[in-house]
């Protein structure tokens, strides 16, 4: 091969590799992991102990999901990673939130059982009268 063409074909493989390796690919497995995180936290009770935070990281999720759609895929993956994050530290939140509703509706009942108790014991029961 003759001088130029070997420095026009290295020329080429250099300007692929840097148009290929500019290019973002989509964070499938990035989007895989968030949403893994966040099955997690409502198995552990998210929904209905934190509300407020299961509504924004699937808010987060959503707007992820978009940037993808968009192709913005490094905006997309910053944010899935930020989402793994914040599921994780939530996740404790959450299952702490559970324990203590948990604790509380045992406290209420173990209450309400003593209440019923209460009449029963302080109700006196009537003598015995003597047969005559």
């Amino acid at each position: 091969m003759n001088p130029i063409a070997s420095r026009i074909l290295v020329g080429a493989v250099v300007a692929v590799s840097l148009v290929l390796g500019g290019c973002a690919r989509k964070p499938e497995k990035e989007l895989q992991d968030a949403r893994n995180a966040i099955k997690e936290l409502e198995d552990a009770g998210a929904p209905q102990y934190i509300t407020d935070d299961w509504n924004r990281i699937n808010a987060s999720l959503k707007e992820a999901e978009t940037k993808i759609e968009e192709k913005k895929y490094k905006e997309a993956r910053e944010l899935l990673l930020k989402i793994v994050e914040e599921a994780n530290s939530l996740k404790s939140k959450a299952e702490e939130a559970k324990r203590k509703a948990e604790e509380e509706a045992k406290r209420q009942q173990e209450l309400q059982q003593q209440q019923q108790q209460a009449p029963e014991a302080a109700t006196p029961t009537a003598p015995a009268q003597p047969q005559q």
